[in-house]
């Protein structure tokens, strides 16, 4: 019996070790696919305050928190922030960290979001940030990250769409959103809920809702 424990013990010890250890052994991987990622696709300026890594929080995955993350525009809407988020947190396959090849995304929170959408006069949107490829079509190095979302969701958010071409403006306070499905499959049944503390609605300069 003292056998027994003594290894129990250990095992314990071991296992204690390696959830403490691995996420610092990690952490510079998975913030360097992060920012190479980013940067390879997007038009806009990407920036983010303390970020930590965790194996306890989501166990056996990894969870990885990022706070005060902003996406900033550049011309023609230089300076603006289209998404400010006070906390990210994204829930990462271990074994496709361990492996190496990609970087499995599982399950993506975001904290107290401000998202500003915005069409200007001449009808360019904001969010058209997505850098056009370099490569032959059908060329394309495929991306290091692959998306097996199971869930997502935004918790207290603020998200504002304004087109000025019609123009058309709305304005949602204290979002409260999620969704599941098997994101992996190309068919599947997306399950949402939400949940809006206020709203705001105008047309033509016309205030239609409050």
């Amino acid at each position: 019996m003292k056998k027994l424990f003594k290894w129990a013990a250990i095992t314990i010890l071991v296992l204690l070790v390696v959830l403490i250890s691995l996420p610092f052994i990690f952490k510079d991987k998975i913030v360097a696919k992060v920012k190479e990622e980013t940067n390879k696709n997007i038009n806009a300026k990407v920036d983010f305050g303390d970020f930590d890594l965790s194996l306890i929080r989501s166990f056996p995955n990894f969870s990885l928190r990022v706070n005060n993350l902003s996406v900033i525009n550049i011309a023609p809407f230089e300076g603006d922030t289209l998404i400010y988020a006070k906390q990210l947190d994204l829930t990462i396959d271990i074994m496709s960290v361990i492996k190496g090849t990609e970087i499995s995304i599982k399950k993506v929170g975001v904290e107290s979001p401000i998202m500003y959408f915005l069409v200007n006069a001449q009808g360019k949107a904001n969010w058209d940030i997505a850098k056009p490829s370099a490569e032959p079509a059908g060329a394309e190095k495929p991306s290091t990250f692959k998306a097996s979302l199971q869930k997502y969701s935004i918790s207290n958010g603020l998200i504002v769409y304004n087109d000025k071409t019609m123009p058309f403006f709305l304005k949602l306070d204290k979002v409260n959103h999620t969704g599941s499905g098997d994101f992996t499959q190309d068919l599947f049944t997306l399950k949402t809920k939400t949940d809006v503390g206020s709203t705001d609605l105008a047309y033509g300069g016309v205030k239609v809702y409050q």
